[in-house]
């Protein structure tokens, strides 16, 4: 069906829409986190309702310690910076923990030495049934330039089997596959680090094979060897960084919005917070977070498909926008709602346990709770259907919703 937030023009009220200052993440594939005031718009990779476990997993580049000026928590350290920076919640798991770092989350999967095989050992001895990730973050292959004498080609070979074992075991899971971190060639060899470009040259190739659940990340590969420490492989604190700021970039996309006072959110659950203006916020689905800051916002509801909603700042000169056809029952648009039993739609406002009036589509807000339900049959046998939880629990009146077609 939905809801073309443009024809909510009201001159009356002095609500201006158009196409200019309205955005539309319908379509989006995840939940976001869209703030009109500071025109940003976060899109993580998974749930926003949810506080993800992520497993980083590889060698001494993922556990930051190594002989030649360490740098524990390695990318890590960055890559919370920046959730906490966008309140954002993360769980960093493994069976390795740093120590002499202050990031508090500290647990990860980098183990100093380890080639492709041995990690993918790790996994088929059920480390991933120990911990049960929701995102693996792998970086994985430089040891095995270093201590064999494997080619381009045999390196991809295994991590084809290692990502096929991550898969196998974790068909949820979202994989996502970095390039390596350059090697040096003053240092370490010019075959090397020829062989850690052929590497990189071919991972994007490998994970575009593996369908949806695997994602190439250009985070290693994005250093150049003046990122790196005197031993010529592993990063400097300014490398970790920008493989820390690639990763968060590709778990949480950012947009920025211009101009934008009105957003329609996903299916999922999102965070929409308005500015100072009158704006209009349309979750759209899924249990949304709304706050619409000052101004005489509007909140729209299109359908009882959707989850709860919770409303953090209801103010007096905000309101509900109501479709009456999405909604399927005796509404009419354009009809206002009545405090009196009235076949056009009730609005009742009391205590927890209150009687309906009628039979009659009736709103109900609990006062004392600050819930918002729906009865499209009023005392008959339809049940009630909970809307919103307006967290502030404030006064609410029948003039506060507009019905829409």
């Amino acid at each position: 069906m939905g809801i073309d937030l443009i024809s909510l023009n009201d001159a009356t009220s002095n609500l201006t829409v158009d196409f200019n200052n309205t955005a539309d993440y319908s379509q989006s594939d995840n939940g976001i986190i869209a703030n009109l005031t500071t025109a940003e718009v976060l899109t993580p990779i998974y749930e926003i309702t949810e506080q993800p476990k992520i497993l980083a997993l590889g060698d001494s580049i993922t556990a930051g310690q190594h002989p030649v000026d360490p740098t524990p928590g390695a990318y890590r350290l960055q890559l919370s910076n920046n959730f906490i920076a966008d309140d954002l919640s993360v769980d960093f798991i493994g069976s390795q923990t740093n120590q002499g770092t202050n990031l508090d989350d500290a647990q990860h999967e980098g183990h100093p030495g380890f080639t492709v095989d041995q990690l993918t050992a790790l996994v088929e001895d059920g480390l991933l049934s120990s911990y049960q990730p929701d995102i693996v973050l792998l970086m994985a292959g430089t040891n095995d330039i270093l201590s064999r004498s494997d080619n381009a080609a045999q390196v991809i070979d295994d991590l084809d089997h290692l990502i096929d074992r991550l898969t196998d075991e974790l068909p949820d899971v979202q994989i996502l596959v970095s390039s390596l971190a350059p090697i040096d060639p003053a240092n370490r060899g010019q075959r090397r680090a020829n062989i850690d470009q052929e590497v990189n040259a071919l991972i994007p190739e490998l994970v575009e094979q593996k369908g949806s659940q695997v994602t190439y990340v250009n985070a290693g590969g994005s250093l150049e060897v003046n990122d790196l420490v005197a031993d010529g492989i592993h990063p400097n604190r300014a490398g970790y960084r920008e493989i820390g700021n690639a990763w968060y970039d590709a778990l949480v996309k950012q947009d920025t919005l211009t101009g934008i006072d009105h957003i329609t959110g996903t299916v999922f659950g999102d965070r929409l917070t308005g500015n100072d203006g009158a704006n209009i916020l349309f979750g759209n689905g899924g249990a949304d977070i709304l706050s619409g800051g000052e101004g005489a916002d509007s909140f729209v509801y299109e359908s009882l498909d959707s989850e709860i909603d919770t409303i953090t700042d209801f103010s007096l000169d905000d309101r509900f926008v109501i479709s009456a056809s999405g909604f399927n029952a005796d509404l009419i648009a354009d009809t206002n709602l009545t405090e009196v039993n009235s076949a056009t739609g009730v609005f009742i406002s009391s205590k927890t346990n209150s009687c309906s009036i009628g039979t009659s589509a009736s709103f109900f807000y609990e006062s004392d709770t600050g819930i918002l339900s729906f009865d499209r049959d009023g005392t008959g046998s339809t049940a009630a259907v909970e809307i919103a939880l307006l967290s502030n629990m404030p006064t609410l009146s029948s003039e506060q919703f507009k019905i829409i077609a």
